[in-house]
């Protein structure tokens, strides 16, 4: 599904919300957030997001993960809903996501599984990451087998289409034939917190899709902050964000080349922003923050 440049922006300013949701709640309470992945580089390289961009990534260390699901369940306004696969029985994933109701943004991967389909910020919990080889290697296979077991359960949510992935997601699952989905989904939920009784020296985004190896980060950069720009308003950003952009994507402020600069995500097969559609009502849910936020010029 391809966006219009103006639609897109529309896009980013309703993800926008659920971004400064999560910072009013974050900032009262003295959670620690930061943005990640390419939100941080748009943060840093663009003060917003990324032109083409159409998704905003948190990430927050897991003990403050667990105290902001846990104000939230008080504090969130009724445009939103923390979706997590404890308020969302049908909802596997490893990460909780911030919906804006009203709003429907729907994927292939998804679009069959009876869960909130809102327009959404994600929200990475970090998990220790053990400092032994060995141990980083069982804890990388163990959680990526937990995620295909766990995502079998969940089927028709991500439920791979072809006869291979089918066999593999089946045979991956068996051990966990007479489990409950909800059981499974605790046991992942266990394995990615293994360690977090122990020091140590990285974390790691224990719930994305990306490679072990490429979001394990020393824990020192995700306890320290400073505040930058996002779209006019001041966010909480992890202070050593120069080292792990670069470690991440090199000379990250240069731009890269116009072809490889993506437009809305391909797989997505709906996009309903309600009554944000009208761009006078947007703007009006926007200036509520604005009135709450110091709001850059």
């Amino acid at each position: 599904m391809e966006c219009s440049s103006e639609r897109l922006r529309k896009l980013q300013l309703v993800q926008l919300l659920s971004l400064l949701e999560i910072k009013r709640i974050c900032d009262k309470h003295n959670i620690h957030y930061t943005p990640i992945g390419g939100t941080l580089l748009g943060t840093v390289r663009h003060k917003g997001f990324i032109p083409w961009d159409d998704d905003i990534d948190v990430g927050m260390l897991r003990e403050e993960y667990n105290k902001f699901l846990e104000v939230a369940k008080d504090e969130l306004r009724p445009e939103f809903f923390l979706q997590t696969y404890e308020t969302d029985p049908n909802y596997p994933k490893a990460i909780a996501r911030l919906c804006v109701n009203e709003t429907e943004y729907m994927f292939q991967g998804d679009k069959d599984a009876d869960i909130h389909h809102g327009v959404f910020t994600d929200i990475f919990p970090y998990d220790n990451s053990p400092d032994n080889k060995l141990s980083q290697i069982y804890h990388k296979y163990m959680i990526k087998w937990l995620h295909y077991a766990t995502y079998h359960k969940y089927s028709p949510f991500a439920k791979p289409t072809s006869i291979k992935g089918r066999i593999f997601s089946f045979v991956v699952s068996l051990p966990f034939i007479f489990n409950n989905k909800k059981t499974v989904r605790i046991i992942w939920d266990n394995i990615m917190q293994k360690y977090n009784s122990v020091p140590t020296k990285h974390v790691v985004r224990t719930g994305s899709g990306y490679p072990y190896e490429k979001v394990r980060v020393k824990r020192v950069l995700m306890e320290e902050f400073v505040e930058m720009e996002f779209e006019g308003f001041k966010i909480s950003v992890l202070k050593g964000y120069h080292e792990h952009l670069s470690d991440n994507y090199g000379e990250y402020m240069e731009l890269p080349p116009i072809e490889k600069r993506r437009n809305v995500q391909t797989s997505c097969v709906k996009l309903d922003l309600g009554p944000y559609e009208d761009s006078a009502y947007l703007e009006q849910i926007l200036s509520k923050y604005k009135k709450e936020f110091e709001v850059i010029n």
